[in-house]
């Protein structure tokens, strides 16, 4: 799902996936971002731009919001409360009028929702026909207005098996989780446990790795009871117009079973 915005310190959110999220190498003055999602038998997209200097897009899950809530962080995970949340920088919305997505030939577009003065969002689009495999080439391409117009491309990641944790796990706060997948070696794998209270733990690991860990730190904030758990393999290219970095993310989503989690 389409990054939050973040009014973070740089100190307080890692650069999940080198994506415009307090990356070093970022020098302009504002960041927004393209996201695609490719489910099992469908995709969609959406954006959202704002013109705020200090404003970065943490890029973990849930849908589009303005906040800044991480509380807890790691070099690859984060422990999100999603409540009480800072206000961001202010600024205007502003619109890089009709963003097209495409695989090919074949091409769907986006039109830019201005109902909101304070952020532009490109709301969930569905892309009907398009359908990639790993390693195609997303075109993302803007006519531009307050935005410049731009075009790049993103290639999307493979699909992953994750055989640790399941679906139903019993995960315990008091001992790290093992992650552990197979079939996927570029960009990064991405699990997020959404707890009852609806606080996520969301880690991002180097997908060629094949295994990773969550740490007790960010597993210990979770409400005990039932969870759920998403995986997600993404790959970020980030595209520098004018003072813009428009970070392009491609999202394949992966289903690990069916039920719930329990976090005791």
């Amino acid at each position: 799902m389409l990054g939050m915005v973040c009014a973070c310190s740089s100190a307080a959110t890692p650069p999940m996936d080198g994506g415009p999220p307090n990356d070093s190498s970022v020098s302009t003055k504002y960041v927004a971002e393209v996201e695609i999602i490719q489910n099992t038998n469908s995709a969609s997209a959406s954006g959202i731009f704002r013109e705020a200097p200090g404003i970065v897009y943490d890029d973990l899950g849930g849908n589009v919001e303005v906040y800044g809530c991480i509380t807890v962080s790691t070099s690859e995970c984060v422990f999100r409360n999603n409540k009480g949340c800072p206000s961001p920088p202010s600024g205007p919305g502003v619109s890089a009028d009709t963003i097209t997505i495409a695989n090919g030939a074949s091409s769907a577009p986006m039109a830019p929702d201005t109902a909101n003065a304070n952020y532009i969002v490109y709301s969930y689009t569905s892309l009907p026909g398009l359908v990639w495999n790993p390693g195609d080439l997303v075109g993302v391409s803007a006519a531009g207005a307050e935005v410049p117009a731009f075009t790049g491309s993103v290639a999307f990641p493979e699909k992953a098996t994750v055989t640790t944790p399941t679906a139903t796990s019993t995960i315990d706060r008091t001992t790290p989780l093992p992650v552990a997948w197979s079939g996927a070696t570029t960009g990064v794998l991405r699990l997020t446990i959404l707890d009852a209270s609806g606080a996520e733990a969301s880690c991002d690991f180097t997908a060629g790795a094949g295994t990773g860990s969550i740490p007790t730190k960010i597993l210990a904030p979770l409400a005990a009871g039932s969870a759920s758990i998403d995986v997600s393999t993404r790959n970020v290219a980030n595209v520098v117009v004018g003072d813009w970095t428009v970070a392009l993310v491609a999202q394949q989503n992966i289903v690990i079973g069916t039920g719930n989690a329990k976090v005791q």
